[in-house]
């Protein structure tokens, strides 16, 4: 977790709202109407910043200026379709041949010329586009047509692939996905959980006032919800809800949802914040639990590392309009805000959560630069996870907020894993450590949760939940300290 020096805070309060609007203003954002051409090029972009690895889908998707359900779909069919697409005789014609050397004579003797380099940077960046909008050609049937809301590199692609459209959408509608490849892209089974920032109520109301049926949980069909069973102010919609404001059968805004995984819902309520709790988050980004602690508490310090991350955490704190945080960059460890509350979701294994883990990992083997594009077409991608490296780190983490800070009375400690060695194990060890021992003890989380920690010979695990199919959910793991 390296030990440099924090850099200047990231304000996202009232002060940095008005730079934030304007920058959102510049891009469609998450709730963007529907399928826009911006979507075509920051798609592009998603999936060159992928194949140089960095960072995975969700994370460089929820960080575009596009619409989110649209770029993750078309993000993921792209990726799947890769391979084919490099291997089509159209991809090869758009891929240049290697500058051959010429000769020229001066003085009468001849001399050779050595080629001008290509520019392999500018070169991906059409690949890119060609392959977005073929796979968007395969799911609509068209290309895009509306030369007005085209920029002019998508004009410039269009161009080239509008001649073979025909062909290559009959090469495209040619292929048979695997089942292993299909998985990557068929819609999540698990339910679709919602905040309700309005009050469930409110959200209760603005649904059947749509036409939405009330169900016993889990809700399976479309247009049906239920309240969450064990969180409150959480909604659970079905499986195959779209999201979007202009896609028929997405929740109305007036209802005042916003979508959230259900074990990540649980960090901020597992707390029983109030507007008397200053909450640090201390690996914040995306942002999803920051925000949720914000609409309950006094005030959120969220705090990220990696730049970009925190770059993308503010952008997510401005639009959410969160008066109340206060973005910071700079290493967690290194940092000891005035708090009551802590909630710590260090970066992990993500092994409960296809979608991160293994996902990328499948699609990022399948994916690469063809060689003459500046990439090695061999290259292997997404290292074996440490699984020993992360838990050293996560500890460290978990024993900095236990003992840096002299006004915290509660600090939850959650991961997306579902190994032992990154849940319990850590929570236990740390227990025993100089500093923490006898001050600190675990508390029972949220007694009416099915689903309780492994035990492995260590009695407090059951205070401790776990999520996954059994509760409806991907793999999550929660575990809170108090202060004795």
């Amino acid at each position: 977790m390296g030990g440099a020096a924090p850099k200047k805070p990231m304000k996202g309060g009232k002060n940095a709202k008005k730079g934030g609007a304007k920058g959102a203003a510049k891009g469609k954002g998450k709730g963007g109407k529907g399928k826009n051409t911006c979507d075509f090029e920051a798609c592009a972009l998603v999936i060159e910043k992928f194949l140089d690895r960095k960072g995975g889908v969700k994370p460089l998707v929820y960080g575009s200026d596009g619409n989110v359900p649209f770029l993750m779909a078309l993000t993921l069919h792209t990726l799947v379709y890769w391979p084919y697409l490099m291997e089509s005789p159209v991809f090869d014609m758009l891929e240049p041949a290697e500058p051959e050397a010429q000769t020229a004579e001066a003085d009468g003797e001849e001399m050779e010329v050595v080629p001008k380099a290509r520019d392999t940077a500018a070169m991906r960046k059409h690949l890119c586009m060609a392959a977005v909008l073929a796979v968007s050609l395969l799911r609509t049937g068209e290309l895009p047509h509306k030369r007005r809301r085209l920029g002019q590199s998508t004009r410039h692609v269009v161009a080239t692939l509008r001649p073979v459209a025909e062909p290559l959408l009959s090469a495209l509608q040619s292929i048979t996905l695997t089942e292993d490849e299909t998985a990557l892209i068929t819609p999540p089974t698990l339910p679709v959980t919602v905040r309700c920032t309005q009050g469930r109520q409110t959200a209760v109301e603005a649904l059947e006032k749509a036409g939405w049926k009330a169900v016993s949980y889990p809700p399976k069909q479309r247009m049906q919800f239920c309240p969450d069973p064990v969180l409150e102010g959480v909604l659970a919609l079905a499986a195959n809800t779209p999201w979007g404001k202009k896609m028929d059968g997405c929740p109305p805004p007036s209802a005042g949802l916003v979508a959230q995984s259900r074990g990540s819902c649980i960090p901020a309520l597992a707390l029983g914040l109030t507007k008397e709790d200053t909450v640090w988050d201390m690996c914040a980004a995306p942002g999803s639990k920051t925000i949720h602690a914000a609409a309950m508490a006094k005030k959120v310090i969220a705090s990220e590392r990696d730049s970009t991350r925190a770059a993308m955490l503010l952008k997510r704190v401005l639009t959410s309009n969160c008066a109340n945080v206060d973005v910071r960059e700079g290493d967690a460890l290194t940092l000891s805000p005035p708090c009551t509350c802590v909630i710590l979701d260090p970066s992990c294994s993500s092994s409960g959560t296809k979608a991160k883990g293994q996902r990328d990992a499948t699609l990022g083997a399948r994916a690469a630069w063809p060689r003459s594009y500046g990439r090695d077409r061999d290259i292997t991608s997404h290292k074996e996870v440490d699984v020993t490296a992360l838990a050293a780190a996560q500890t460290q983490l978990l024993h900095h907020a236990l003992t840096a800070l002299p006004k915290c009375t509660r600090v939850v400690y959650s991961t997306c894993s579902v190994n032992h060695a990154e849940n319990e194990a850590v929570v236990q060890g740390v227990l025993t450590q100089e500093g923490v021992r006898g001050v600190w003890e675990v508390a029972n989380v949220l007694p009416a949760w099915p689903q309780r920690g492994e035990s492995a010979g260590w009695a407090d695990a059951a205070k401790c939940i776990r999520a996954g199919p059994r509760t409806h959910s991907e793999g999550f793991f929660v575990s809170m300290l108090v202060r004795k």
